[in-house]
């Protein structure tokens, strides 16, 4: 439902009552008789001049008023970085082992918040994706660096530890990473594709340029296009390592096209299990 159609509901009502409320009047019917059976001018209740809501805020009046969403759902404009960084859902969540580390999007939202006996806060809160629910607890060390975040309802990226228990599987968060800064984060290789027929000493010249600005961790792939059909792809050395910085993708974006630039996601790393060692036997 619309903003407009939001804001005239009420002066429709009232308008729909008073018309009601004459049809039942005697005294109109009477006029209306004496005049041939037309009825009296009825004055149609002025139209609001507003601006329509923007689509987050229709949605979180859906979502307060009937509880779920009709028009659309607020992760779809990330359902791609989510893909990308993500490899777990409220859908999959039961496929996944005990003590497996995951990440999983959506929104978090708290639930409970409360002091640890040593003092410190911690938090339960709640990671709601597209498909469902899953309850996240935040101990205090993580709960420190992200109680802003956990306070706003952001959409973020949790890294965190499955735990199954017989009916419920909750997530014991290791890191809360807000989804803008998921590839920065989580990238381990960036990808710059270039067409050999359109590059020219100077095109190049300029591209290590750029690069030299944006020294970082992540490993640098040029991938050449040589035919219609084939490419050759080239590591950088690591001195051109680079940092996954929204502004190299916009430069480098500017200088050889739309879409030459791609990250791809670091996997997510298991912890270590601890050795167990034998137990000593008397004797």
């Amino acid at each position: 439902m619309t903003a407009f159609k939001i804001a005239v509901l009420e002066s429709a009502f009232e308008h729909g009552s008073r018309i009601q409320k004459d049809k039942a009047d005697a005294q109109m019917d009477l006029f209306a008789d004496m005049d041939g059976g037309s009825s009296l001018p009825v004055t149609l209740p002025a139209m609001p001049d507003i601006e329509e809501w923007e689509s987050s805020e229709l949605l979180a009046l859906e979502k307060e008023t009937l509880g779920f969403y009709v028009t659309g759902h607020p992760l779809e404009k990330y359902r791609d970085i989510i893909a990308k960084y993500a490899n777990a859902t409220s859908l999959n969540l039961h496929e996944m082992n005990e003590k497996q580390t995951v990440r999983m999007g959506g929104t978090i939202r708290p639930v409970k918040v409360l002091q640890t006996k040593k003092g410190d806060t911690m938090a339960f809160t709640a990671l709601d994706d597209i498909h469902g629910s899953v309850e996240v607890v935040v101990f205090p060390e993580v709960y420190a660096q992200a109680h802003q975040i956990i306070s706003n309802e952001d959409v973020v990226i949790v890294q965190a530890e499955v735990q199954k228990r017989e009916n419920s599987i909750k997530l014991l968060a290791e890191s809360i990473v807000p989804i803008d800064r998921a590839e920065q984060e989580w990238t381990a290789n960036i990808v710059i594709q270039t067409d050999a027929s359109n590059s020219s000493e100077k095109s190049l010249d300029r591209l290590k340029t750029i690069i030299d600005r944006y020294p970082g961790s992540c490993n640098v792939f040029l991938e050449i296009k040589v035919s219609q059909s084939s490419s050759v792809v080239v590591q950088l050395s690591s001195d051109n390592n680079l940092s996954p910085d929204p502004a190299l993708f916009k430069e480098v974006n500017a200088l050889l096209g739309h879409g030459s630039i791609e990250t791809c996601c670091a996997s997510v790393k298991q912890k270590e299990k601890r050795k167990s060692w034998p137990s000593r036997k008397n004797g």
